[in-house]
């Protein structure tokens, strides 16, 4: 009796022992399925709306001389302006992003239609005295001219395009948050115009008698530029799902002094030409909507 006891008890002993391993193994978790990662990785094309605002300022420039050359001298400054407007286009570009990695390497090219608009008044005046011989040198004459010009330049940026590398960092895998920053070539057509009147006072004294006339005349001329320079900028994109997102960005386009040609009549008819000297600069705030493609996507974990 005592040996069936202690078989009893040995055998219930391995089972409930068996029975703990059991429970042991089967009350292991599961890993948890991996998280969704986001990867900029890929072609994407977009549009963009927004509003620009330029910077001219103007000085003469090499055949601004016409009227009173000891006066208007090559670089003298002609005023300057604001232009402001609003401005739309699109944008192309290619994303490359580092593998486990929150770095991302890029190339772009946009183009905007703008209608930034602006004008200023310049008014200048020239003055010249001249004394000289006259009926064989026996009396003394003279003669005296006075310019009085009253000008109105204006500009109108028509369209910009860049060609740009970026640089940027995600903040996160699930974090669907790019920022970066952007810098290459710019290019920008704009019209320029110059409507003006001049009124032109001479007078002549031979001896003691003096006789004089004035004369009132306007012009209006205008000319086209596209000129190359360069950009900076910066911006900051947003996933939104799939393969859209969208982004809010500012830059910075400068143009340095080049020659703009001007071309006109005066109300009399006869031609005019002249030649001022712009430096330009442009800021752009655009907000865009891109889709990317999975062309070149290579996957991404989450590591970082």
């Amino acid at each position: 009796m005592r040996k069936m006891i202690l078989a009893v008890s040995a055998l219930a002993i391995s089972t409930m022992s068996a029975s703990a391993a059991d429970l042991a193994v089967k009350a292991r978790p599961l890993p948890p399925p991996p998280l969704p990662v986001w990867s900029w990785t890929g072609f994407y094309v977009g549009g963009h709306l927004g509003a620009g605002w330029s910077r001219n300022e103007f000085s003469e420039g090499r055949l601004g001389q016409e009227f009173a050359p000891q006066d208007f001298a090559l670089g003298t400054g002609l005023g300057s302006h604001n232009g402001l407007g609003p401005l739309g286009g699109f944008q192309v570009g290619y994303n490359w992003q580092i593998p486990n990695g929150p770095f991302l390497f890029g190339v772009e090219g946009d183009f905007s239609f703008a209608d930034l608009r602006g004008d200023h008044q310049n008014s200048s005046s020239a003055a010249a005295a001249v004394t000289f011989g006259c009926f064989e040198n026996s009396f003394s004459c003279s003669a005296f001219n006075l310019l009085n010009a009253q000008e109105r330049f204006s500009s109108k940026v028509k369209d910009t395009a860049t060609i740009t590398a970026r640089i940027g960092v995600t903040s996160g895998p699930q974090d669907r948050t790019l920022w970066y920053v952007k810098g290459g070539a710019a290019w920008a057509k704009t019209d320029f115009a110059d409507s003006a009147t001049f009124s032109d006072v001479a007078c002549v004294t031979v001896v003691l008698n003096s006789a004089c006339a004035a004369a009132n005349s306007s012009l209006f001329s205008s000319g086209s530029t596209s000129r190359w320079g360069w950009t900076v900028g910066t911006g900051v994109e947003w996933a939104l799902w799939d393969n859209w997102s969208t982004k809010i960005e500012y830059d910075f386009l400068k143009f340095d002094g080049h020659d703009v040609t001007l071309q006109g009549r005066f109300d009399d008819g006869d031609f005019f030409r002249r030649t001022v000297r712009v430096d330009q600069q442009i800021h752009q705030l655009k907000i865009g909507l891109n889709y990317r493609f999975n062309w070149g996507k290579s996957p991404v974990v989450a590591s970082y």
